[in-house]
């Protein structure tokens, strides 16, 4: 399995790689001309596309993130006119976030802990979409000097979770065959419509919830059998929209987390100094960056990597998770998004 690792993990890392010097050099070549053609936008578009669903598959949540925000950020100006200076601003971002990506890719080929300095390049971008308008000094202040950069109204896109929908079953069925387990996944309120921005948060970190339930939470069926349990195994997904906020449950019915074994970790990473805390608090370290309760990773999870990533990713549309679990019962991940 540590081998079809290092394979995939080689291959996205080339893939990624060809990618950016695509996506450099087409930026290049706009810049001696001050403009994309419909033909350069649309391409970057289609190779960002690319490096998020391939990065969301392999559980590098980070990448998947930020290269979401600058497809987001390069489709506002494909259908926006902009100035030079708005077109400067586009050009930097995007070699800030280029860089960032092929950071983190280097960080994986070295089998290093990834850093999350993109929660801040995604944050940054989203707010900008957001916004309205901008005066000069403070865009100038805040980024990169850049005046009299004036933008307009940035439309919100919505969208539903049928296409998470039809990415989650096709998540399972390949684990199922890979792990060699047997799972049915239940999903309900895939009509539910939602910002994109919210949308995708939420279908990034579910795809890594998923990844994580399977590898380590649904048992093989005979361990399932020893048990007292069904067979197959259960993952369900439910999605409610309220008034105010979304709520969000990804539920497996498998092996539960195992407090003692996470305390113990947290305490040894200097996490917790002393045993007064909740479950829910115990269970919460296991979205701390580098976190891991395995000392070997596994094809699909267990590098340290993915919770944080969702736990930023929810946090940066200002949301939040609670863990409940139980052993030889299942775990549940609630996330609870405003909406503003």
């Amino acid at each position: 399995m540590e081998d079809e690792l290092d394979l995939l993990s080689y291959v996205f890392i080339d893939e990624c790689r060809n990618h950016i010097a695509k996506i450099s050099e087409i930026q290049m070549n706009a810049v001696s001309k001050m403009n994309f053609s419909d033909y350069e936008m649309n391409k970057i578009l289609r190779i960002l596309h690319s490096i998020k669903g391939s990065s969301s598959m392999m559980g590098y949540m980070g990448i998947a993130q930020v290269s979401h925000s600058l497809e987001e950020l390069f489709i506002y100006f494909k259908d926006n006119s902009f100035s030079d200076k708005e077109f400067n601003y586009v050009i930097s971002l995007s070699k800030m976030a280029l860089n960032y990506i092929s950071t983190e890719i280097n960080n994986i080929e070295m089998k290093s802990i990834t850093s999350d300095y993109g929660y801040s390049i995604t944050k940054f971008i989203n707010n900008f979409l957001m916004e309205k308008s901008f005066e000069s000094e403070n865009f100038s202040n805040d980024f990169c000097n850049c005046e009299g950069v004036n933008f307009k109204p940035y439309i919100i896109r919505k969208n539903d979770f049928r296409l998470l929908e039809r990415k989650v079953k096709r998540l399972v069925h390949i684990l199922s065959i890979e792990l060699n387990k047997d799972v049915n996944v239940i999903m309900n309120g895939t009509d539910t419509v939602i910002s994109d921005n919210i949308n995708d948060k939420v279908s990034i970190s579910v795809i890594q919830m998923i990844n994580n339930s399977m590898d380590h939470g649904i048992e093989s069926s005979e361990k399932r059998l020893k048990l007292g349990k069904d067979p197959k195994g259960t993952i369900k997904i439910d999605i409610n929209k309220y008034d105010d906020f979304i709520e969000v449950s990804v539920s497996d019915d498998g092996a539960g987390l195992d407090r003692d074994e996470i305390a113990a970790i947290a305490f040894k990473k200097g996490f917790i100094k002393d045993s007064e805390y909740t479950d829910s608090e115990i269970y919460s370290f296991i979205m701390y960056p580098g976190f891991t309760t395995r000392s070997n990773p596994s094809l699909f999870s267990g590098r340290g990597i993915g919770l944080d990533t969702v736990k930023a990713a929810i946090g940066s549309v200002g949301g939040c998770i609670t863990i409940l679990s139980e052993k030889n019962k299942g775990t549940n991940f609630i996330i609870k998004i405003p909406l503003k």
